[in-house]
Parts: structure tokens; C-alpha cells; sequence
């Protein structure tokens, strides 16, 4: 049972709540392609109760150019509609930013990545940050480098504004999306950095400067494919693979510190629990849980609980 509540609390806590017309809490979130072989090969959006139960495919993206195989579970909540992206699909086949409005179950492109891929990048893999009234997200591929792009979209006005291109010394293919901490917007690269195995980087919209926070070399882990999470003013983030034992680990990174003397070690991953992919740890009662690929007494994972430093 306790294994049970770990799950209901990490899922819940991405998943985008809505009352429906009969006064049913539901959640809402999205499934990419092949996940499921009687769905859409190119993805799905779907909805449960609050319990995690009654189950239902609310819109399978089609095989058109209204974008498919989001590569992320949460949906961004703005004027009771939900936004997201799709890493592929669109006019370009790279990409889209979409709506659907939960109440009347209509979905809505509304924006296609490219047709010049160095202006607009391509390729979000990850979900949206909503700031002042815009929303703020990272596209993994294209850009003027080649590394992908942060970029801007208004909802209200659709426009979409590229911010900021990656250039390899402050990261490149960021797989996820942003994370906001006192003004300022933090998240990962799986490339990049002085050895291009990654790095956390720090993104300032009010400046437009980005800052490479922490980078992989090996020794000490390679590929960021997780999220960063913000709590008590720090930064947690887990790597896929390197370190000591070769699992991967988990850092602490503090922001105020000077580039250099920032960042600790606080886990070596290795056989109990390892291998961290596309997710990321969550806050809940002042700890952080998560869930790992591989290790465990069955080798297929673990669900953890971390308290943090």
C-alpha cells in the first residue's frame, strides 16, 4: 500500500485538475506515441477522476498536421483551458503548441514550429511555464546553433517570440521544460558544456542572460534528461547515467553560490535504484520523491523518498 500512495502522490502532483459539468474532479495529462497499441500511434490526452480511476481518452493525435507524440505528461492551466506541446506533427513536422479547453473537449493548434527552424527551434519535449501572463518553454532541436532555443508564446495574442539560443557552452538539446525560482527560470540540457554531457543552466527573462549553472563530465555523470526542482531557494536534479557507480546521481545546487564552488553531490546512484529518464523529483510534505528506470530487487526501477539538504 505504501508503494501505491508513492505513485498516486507523484502523478498527481503533474497532472492539471478540472470539475467537470457534474461536479467530477478530473485530471487531465498526456500519453506520446506507441504508448499504448489500441490508442493513436502518435499520442493521446487523457483524463481520470481524482482517484487515478475511470480512464478516458479525451482527443488521439492524428497522423495530420495537427501535431503529434507530446513527450511530456502535464498540460500548463491559464483562463481554465489547458496548453502544451507536441514534440512533433504541425505544418513542419516539428513541433506545436496547442489548446484544449476541458469543458467542451475542443482542441486547438496554435502555433507551428518553423518553417525556419534557426528562428524558431523545433522539437519541445517539454511542458509550459506559465510568467506574466506568457507562457516560456525550450525547444530541443533547430535554433540558430543548432541546440535548441527558450522561447516566448502569448496566448493571448499568439505570438511567439524566440529568446534565447543555446550555444553548446551553456547547454544544448534541453529535453524538458523550465522551472521558475525567484524570478529567474532553471532547467537542463543533455548536452553541452565543456564536455557536451550536460549541464543545469539559469535563465533570467528579465535580462535575457543565460548562465550555466552546473556541468556533467562523467566522473561525475552525464545527460540531464530530468527536470530541476526548486525547493527552500536550491535546486535538485538527478542525471541519467555516469558517476561513480555508473547509475547516475543526484545533485544539490545553490544558486547563490559563485559558478564552481555551487553544486554537491548529495547521491551516488547504483544498483538499489538508478538511471534517472524524463521525470523529476516532486515536493511533498518538505521531501522529494521520485522514480528511477532501473535497479531494485526486480531490476525494473524504484520509487524514492530523499530528505532534502
Amino acid at each position: 500500500m505504501r508503494n501505491i500512495l508513492f505513485i498516486l502522490i507523484f502523478l498527481f502532483d503533474v497532472w492539471i485538475g478540472n470539475v467537470d459539468a457534474q461536479g467530477v474532479s478530473r485530471m487531465f495529462g498526456l500519453v506520446g506515441g506507441n504508448a499504448q497499441s489500441n490508442q493513436s500511434s502518435n499520442g493521446f490526452l487523457f483524463s481520470t477522476d481524482s482517484t487515478g480511476n475511470n480512464f478516458g481518452v479525451q482527443y488521439n493525435f492524428p497522423v495530420t498536421t495537427f501535431g503529434a507524440n507530446p513527450a511530456n505528461l502535464e498540460m500548463a492551466p491559464y483562463n481554465g483551458k489547458l496548453y502544451g506541446t507536441t514534440s512533433l506533427g504541425g505544418v513542419h513536422n516539428a513541433g506545436t503548441l496547442f489548446e484544449y479547453n476541458p469543458v467542451t473537449g475542443i482542441y486547438t493548434k496554435k502555433f507551428d514550429f518553423g518553417p525556419n527552424l534557426s528562428v524558431t527551434g523545433g522539437s519541445p519535449k517539454g511542458s509550459l511555464l506559465l510568467y506574466n501572463n506568457k507562457f516560456y518553454g525550450l525547444a530541443a532541436d533547430y535554433g540558430a546553433n543548432g541546440g535548441g532555443c527558450i522561447f516566448e508564446w502569448d496566448p493571448t495574442s499568439n505570438i511567439y517570440t524566440k529568446k534565447y539560443d543555446f550555444n553548446g557552452a551553456t547547454g544544448a538539446n534541453p529535453q524538458n521544460s523550465l522551472r521558475l525560482m525567484n524570478g529567474k527560470m532553471y532547467g537542463t540540457c543533455v548536452s553541452g558544456g565543456s564536455a557536451n554531457l550536460g549541464v543545469v543552466f539559469e535563465w533570467d527573462p528579465a535580462t535575457n542572460i543565460c548562465n550555466k549553472m552546473y556541468e556533467l563530465t562523467g566522473p561525475n555523470g552525464w545527460g540531464f534528461y530530468n527536470n530541476v526542482t526548486p525547493y527552500n531557494n536550491k535546486l535538485y536534479a538527478m542525471s541519467h547515467q555516469g558517476g561513480s557507480n555508473g547509475y547516475g546521481a543526484i545533485y544539490l545546487i545553490d544558486p547563490s553560490l559563485p559558478y564552481g564552488s555551487n553544486a554537491t553531490i548529495i547521491r551516488q546512484m547504483d544498483a538499489n535504484g538508478g538511471t534517472a529518464n524524463n521525470n523529476e523529483m516532486i515536493v511533498h510534505n518538505n521531501k522529494l520523491y521520485g522514480c528511477l528506470f532501473n535497479g531494485g530487487s526486480n531490476f525494473s526501477g524504484v520509487l524514492f523518498e530523499l530528505n532534502p539538504v
